[in-house]
């Protein structure tokens, strides 16, 4: 009997990926990213980054190991062999928080006479 002729794999759609980073590992080649699954929940998803995926951070093509935790990534992604594979990562640092100016001390409230019924 000869043998089955081998099925072409389709290869899979480009998908949008988001969320703010939570892990970088540029000896695995992955980033880690959660984003609200709605209801309140938080998803965690973990992305294979090749080096042939252009990744951008700040609008600066930069390598993986620039992308750092508290960043929020927009990529395209396929599915290849069931691990969600970044074609494209790009990466924004978190905006700087506003510094807290100083105020002023108050004088302490001196406390009062309870009045009488």
């Amino acid at each position: 009997k000869p043998p089955k002729p081998v099925k072409k794999v389709k290869p899979s759609k480009e998908v949008h990926v988001g969320g703010d980073v939570t892990a970088v590992d540029p000896a695995a080649s992955t980033i880690t990213l959660s984003r609200s699954g709605g209801r309140g929940t938080v998803v965690s998803q973990t992305l294979v980054v090749p080096a042939s995926a252009v990744v951008r951070r700040d609008d600066v093509r930069e390598a993986l190991a620039d992308v750092a935790v508290g960043d929020h990534v927009s990529a395209k992604a396929r599915l290849v062999g069931g691990v969600l594979t970044a074609t494209r990562v790009n990466a924004e640092a978190p905006e700087p928080a506003e510094p807290v100016e100083p105020t002023e001390p108050t004088e302490p409230i001196e406390p009062t006479e309870p009045s009488a019924p």
